[in-house]
């Protein structure tokens, strides 16, 4: 099991991972986004809750999913929707023995107080990936506006007000549980080449 956690919020990375795993014929390859992985209470968008908080990600769920990750056996869970924000009916079904899972998103490589070292016990290998500010948030916004139906004020009002500042108190801090830090400050609108 790998971890990526992405530096501000940016999955581009884990994207170019997904393409090259699956390029490779690799009979079992496996990605979940703890990012949407969310306590249940929090099932309805409101842009003044602070979801980039690590109390809104259900910790005790995502250590279940990397531990049946790490013993090889088959899973499934409900997808989260975020044009629904909620669970939608489609659920994701993890194979057994996967060769390779990873999962990413900003909290993967977390170890506050209400979870320990329990989560990075898990992995086998733990990247931290860092890119530019500028590139992270236009990356948020395009994100925000074109797959998940936002106004453009809301997601700039998350930007300056959960966002930015839940990467300075919370999310930097993680890279010291990487075992590598990738600077992935590309630009994938220039179509990189796997």
């Amino acid at each position: 099991v790998a971890s990526v956690t992405v530096s501000f919020f940016s999955s581009s990375f884990c994207a170019y991972l997904y393409a090259i795993t699956h390029s490779t014929n690799s009979p079992a390859n496996f990605f979940t986004s703890c990012t949407s992985i969310f306590n249940s209470g929090l099932l309805c968008f409101n842009p003044d809750f602070n979801f980039d908080h690590p109390k809104s990600i259900d910790f005790e769920r995502l250590i279940a999913y990397a531990r049946n990750l790490k013993k090889g056996s088959s899973f499934e869970y409900p997808k989260y929707d975020f044009t629904l924000h909620s669970y939608g009916q489609e659920r994701i079904t993890v194979p057994e023995k996967v060769e390779v899972g990873i999962i990413e998103g900003i909290y993967a490589l977390y170890s506050g107080s209400e979870i320990g070292h329990n989560l990075l016990s898990l992995y086998d290998q733990r990247l931290f990936v860092v890119t530019t500010p500028e590139i992270a948030q236009n990356r948020r916004i395009l994100r925000d506006i074109k797959e998940r139906g936002r106004v453009l004020e809301d997601v700039i009002k998350q930007l300056e007000t959960t966002v930015i500042p839940m990467q300075k108190q919370f999310v930097y801090s993680t890279q010291l549980n990487a075992d590598d830090i990738v600077d992935w400050r590309a630009d994938e609108s220039k179509n990189i080449e796997l």
